[in-house]
């Protein structure tokens, strides 16, 4: 009886509650069984356009132009459109596409630019971008009170002109106090990878979902070679001494604690012998490791013989020529420490590969690194190494969750293919699969603004994204057309800074 007496209140319940949505749905389903099919939809409301300088709000992109010029006096200023997207909430850094739309907030700031102005920096007040300049240059010096300026939150994101050549170009970059950081937090500029890709450079981090890569080394021309498998932080070589105790040889505490031998020998027995030292097991040295005690001394034979068993290098691409490396660096079981490729008996000395087992790869090639695994995850204990060789193919490697993929990443934040790597051009190039969570890259250097790009340039801080491009092309599209400029096919923004 409660269960019917609620079935019955719950649709008057929703009625108050909702009544348009609800003569919606019947209207709706009234069309359907008059057989006219479904209400047509009703369009989109129409793009507004936004002053970066006072926030005034416009109707079309040919006014707001016409705004700043007369308004602002910035007739020699150079026009550029900066689409800005915000959610929100905070997804860890993580920017979804496909948040509903209810939680996105839309802007279209347009902002003059002059190569004798100041740089433009950009801050968020709750779902709002507003400009800062650095310098005194128009009359509102910000578009946020400065009472207000505290409950702000910087972006880390600048637009300024850079000399190149006999002139200047404009550029995006980050703030100088955030470049001054050697950081790669969620909250920082990170530049977003669009469909045409993104030339990859050693040294940076490319960031998919919640993983922070590393490119370890590219590698375009050249004879065959050992990639680089060490770790990006730790050094490529570690001075590895010759143990020399002061102790008797059959004393106990000079032993290998892989086959127990003393410095003589692989057994104990054959220790107190008085053995070469250069035998089979090799001389007795210090571990590359951070073991101290009696377990810090091992033959060097013993140890190239107990990785050479334990770790192995695992080709994932089935294409004949191309090659994807995986491996998985050793590490000390005792200590947890990576152990180094190779290793200098003193300093001066060439140094000497400590893992025997790694192949030669003809370049092009290059080496991505994956961070160690967290908490419970014990797959990647020290991380591990990709090498992507194409060989001369059009062999493609995949980045992402599903099985079969050539670097996979078991990550709810990582989608079934989220990027691609591939060799085009003489150089690597990333290209993003439309991933729920964008594919992103730690800027090494700023980003040229340059009218001729495919796409706008699109960056990343922490939950707002950021699109530059200039209007002169829209201009120009409009003026041909004689249509108005918030009309003209062809350009625009999506949500996700992509032209439509």
């Amino acid at each position: 009886a409660i269960l019917a007496q609620a079935s019955h209140s719950l649709p008057t319940a929703w009625a108050a509650a909702s009544p348009d949505a609800t003569t919606s749905a019947r209207a709706a389903a009234a069309a359907m069984s008059n057989g006219e099919g479904p209400p047509q939809q009703q369009p989109q409301q129409r793009q507004l356009w936004q002053c970066g300088l006072c926030n005034e709000v416009l109707p079309s992109e040919r006014e707001v132009t016409q705004h700043l010029r007369e308004k602002h006096q910035s007739r020699e200023a150079r026009f550029i459109c900066i689409s800005a997207t915000t959610l929100e909430r905070n997804r860890h850094g993580l920017f979804d596409r496909e948040a509903p739309e209810e939680q996105q907030h839309h802007q279209s700031l347009v902002v003059p630019f002059r190569p004798s102005g100041p740089s433009l920096q950009f801050l968020r007040r709750g779902d709002q971008v507003r400009l800062r300049p650095s310098g005194p240059w128009h009359e509102a010096p910000s578009s946020i009170p400065e009472a207000q300026l505290g409950a702000a939150s910087p972006l880390h994101t600048q637009l300024v002109w850079r000399a190149r050549g006999p002139g200047k170009v404009p550029v995006v970059e980050r703030t100088p106090v955030s470049a001054s950081r050697a950081s790669a937090s969620r909250r920082v500029m990170w530049l977003g990878v669009g469909a045409h890709g993104h030339r990859v450079n050693e040294g940076e981090l490319i960031k998919l979902g919640s993983f922070t890569l590393s490119v370890r080394q590219v590698c375009l021309e050249g004879p065959p070679q050992v990639p680089r498998f060490s770790s990006h932080r730790d050094p490529e070589t570690a001075p590895v001494r010759s143990d020399q105790p002061s102790l008797d040889r059959d004393s106990a505490s000079a032993l290998c604690r892989i086959c127990l031998g003393g410095p003589g020998g692989g057994t104990p027995g054959a220790a107190g012998g008085g053995g070469d030292e250069d035998g089979d097991e090799g001389p007795l040295i210090l571990a590359p490791c951070l073991c101290r005690g009696n377990v810090q001394r091992v033959h060097l034979n013993c140890l190239r013989q107990w990785l050479r068993m334990r770790y192995s290098v695992e080709n994932r691409l089935e294409q004949p020529g191309a090659l994807a490396l995986s491996f998985k660096p050793p590490g000390c079981e005792i200590c947890k420490t990576e152990f180094p490729a190779t290793f200098q008996a003193e300093d001066g000395e060439e140094p000497v590969p400590l893992l025997t087992s790694l192949p030669e790869v003809t370049p092009p090639f290059v080496v991505l690194s994956v961070p160690k695994g967290h908490g419970e995850d014990r797959e990647r204990p020290h991380g591990e190494r990709c090498v992507f060789a194409p060989g001369g193919t059009e062999s493609v490697l995949r980045i992402g969750r599903q099985r079969g993929t050539e670097l996979r990443l078991n990550d709810s934040s990582i989608s079934r293919i989220h990027a691609t790597l591939e060799f085009r051009d003489g150089a690597f190039l990333l290209r993003d699969n439309k991933a729920r969570f964008r594919t992103l890259v730690l800027p090494t250097g700023p980003q040229l603004l340059d009218g001729r790009r495919p796409e706008p340039l699109s960056v990343q801080a922490g939950r707002t994204l950021l699109s530059f491009a200039f209007l002169e092309a829209q201009q120009e599209a409009a003026a041909g057309g004689g249509g108005d400029l918030a009309e003209a096919p062809g350009f625009g923004f999506g949500p996700d800074g992509v032209v439509v």
